[in-house]
């Protein structure tokens, strides 16, 4: 149950519309609304006849006073009451988490910015596309980038070499990998293994041997790879290709 109760919340916190928020305050307020009138109805039945006890005059509001309250909507009321309590609990605390993290991000992208780093940003305000080609990776910069949790593309420039293999460990949710025109081997080839999520991958201009062939075909889940200007033996391309059949090839 609370789990539920904590995804209904996230759900809700990624609201951006102050006007759904709005709209999801007045319906809270509304299904609170007639949960006690359906408990002022339950307790005022009389249990003889199933009718409301008619409130009219002194004496029947005396009347409806001394019926003794129906258990079954003291704990439907006080069921529906917690019910509320839980999931605006919820919300407060993803929207506070959510707060947190999108102060850090901002920040995160702002230091990127500054050491020369080109950001685009999504509409959700998260960093989507991040180019380094003018940066100089270091430890502020990898520092800044596990911090842009949802990157899915990422372009390193000509320097960008062994040296700087680490900033692989801060962009784990990367899909759209450009490593033209680099100076990678088979090492850093090698760490693209942990990349799950990478499926489009772009070697142009590079001097791979077969031994770097032989790590990019462990790449099984690649849907397109370049390899425009790259070279490239015969052989190892064709051990490629039987090793990635469904991968389209562009060179």
């Amino acid at each position: 149950m609370r789990g539920q109760f904590a995804r209904t919340a996230v759900k809700i916190a990624q609201i951006d519309s102050r006007r759904q928020l709005w709209r999801f305050r007045n319906l809270l307020r509304f299904r609170a609304t007639i949960s006690r009138s359906a408990c002022v109805s339950q307790d005022l039945q009389d249990p003889r006849t199933g009718n409301l006890a008619p409130l009219r005059s002194p004496g029947s509001f005396q009347a409806a006073r001394s019926i003794t309250p129906s258990p079954t909507s003291h704990c439907f009321r006080t069921s529906e009451t917690n019910t509320l309590n839980r999931l605006l609990f919820f919300v407060l605390a993803a929207q506070c988490i959510g707060c947190r993290s999108d102060v850090a991000q901002q920040d995160a992208i702002a230091l990127a910015r500054s050491k020369g780093a080109d950001i685009r940003i999504s509409v959700k305000g998260d960093a989507q596309r991040v180019d380094l080609r003018r940066c100089q990776i270091d430890n502020d910069l990898r520092a800044a980038l596990k911090q842009m949790p949802v990157i899915e593309t990422l372009i390193v420039g000509t320097s960008f070499s062994n040296a700087e293999v680490g900033v692989f460990d801060s962009v784990a949710s990367v899909k759209n990998l450009d490593l033209s025109h680099s100076k990678v081997s088979a090492e850093t080839l090698g760490r693209l293994l942990d990349l799950r999520g990478l499926v489009f991958l772009s070697l142009n201009g590079l001097e791979l041997t077969d031994a770097d062939m032989e790590v990019v075909a462990k790449l099984r889940q690649l849907k397109s790879i370049s390899f425009v200007d790259a070279k490239v033996s015969d052989t190892a391309m064709d051990s490629f290709r039987k090793h990635n059949p469904d991968c389209v090839i562009a060179r």
